[in-house]
């Protein structure tokens, strides 16, 4: 699916046509295993689960012993939006469809960029990425082609999960602080409002240098064909499907996470009234 850093539909009536039937989960599998899609989607709980761990660290008391990695870990994983995708995909994308994006994937230039992609993604890919980012950069026609990638996707999914995140966090800790009384989150909402368009540029500037570097042994030509492809009917509806679903389960598993750590924290509140005698 190439570059889908960010990616669910609406329902298509029941045809009758063979060729616009549901995706069989042969296709739903091949078309997730050559697109590049579940190395894509399995990079995201990492992503869920660092706001997570910021939001807990900044509402949590100081000293408080929760173990949040374990609920992390436990309850935004990469399963939950792979169940929704392939849910969707079955209900949204025709045989015809997935045959079309086939026919791109499994070109040579769509194979090569497969590769680039696997490649990029290692640890050692990351780490020499920002020692060239400098060099990377200075390429006017390579930041063009990028930015022109980035308009593709939905940019500021990331973000609106991580506002979530941070607002439910603050609610349920509240809540279990101070439980007859409604929290007043104007402030939190204020601060993330007047952080937002820096906390979008920090993320676009990534996501740009990732895609020069990812890219960055393509010709022109290359790079505009894949362009192209992207543009395509197909290409966008597959986009449109993964961007929504993940966006969808990472802002329920926002809310299970909260939910988690107000029960961890009322528990330990509790362990504590208990040693006390209260």
């Amino acid at each position: 699916m190439r570059s889908t850093r960010l990616i669910l539909c609406v329902v298509l009536s029941v045809c009758c046509s063979s060729s616009l039937a549901a995706l069989s989960e042969q296709t739903v599998d091949k078309l997730i295993d050559i697109s590049g899609l579940e190395l894509q989607v399995s990079q995201m709980p990492a992503v869920l689960q660092a706001a997570g761990s910021q939001a807990a660290g900044q509402n949590l008391p100081q000293g408080t012993t929760i173990d949040l990695q374990r609920i992390l870990g436990e309850l935004l994983t990469a399963e939950g939006m792979f169940t929704l995708i392939r849910k969707r995909l079955r209900a949204d994308f025709s045989e015809e469809e997935a045959a079309t994006l086939f026919r791109w994937l499994e070109s040579p230039l769509g194979r090569k960029l497969t590769i680039a992609e696997e490649e990029a993604s290692t640890p050692a890919a990351m780490r020499d990425m920002q020692r060239r980012a400098a060099a990377l950069m200075l390429s006017e026609q390579r930041v063009a082609y990028a930015n022109e990638i980035m308009q593709l996707f939905d940019n500021e999914m990331m973000i609106e999960v991580e506002d979530k995140m941070y607002l439910e966090v603050f609610h349920t800790v509240s809540h279990v602080q101070a439980p007859n009384s409604k929290a007043d989150d104007r402030s939190l909402r204020r601060l993330l409002d007047e952080s937002r368009a820096q906390r979008l540029a920090n993320m676009e500037d990534m996501i740009r240098l990732s895609l020069i570097y990812t890219y960055k042994k393509f010709d022109y030509n290359e790079i505009e064909a894949y362009i192209g492809y992207l543009k395509t009917p197909e290409s966008m509806k597959l986009n449109r499907i993964v961007e929504e679903s993940m966006r969808d389960e990472m802002s329920v598993g926002a809310e299970r996470f909260a939910a988690a750590l107000g029960e961890e924290l009322e528990k330990l509140y509790g362990e504590q009234d208990s040693q006390q005698g209260i």
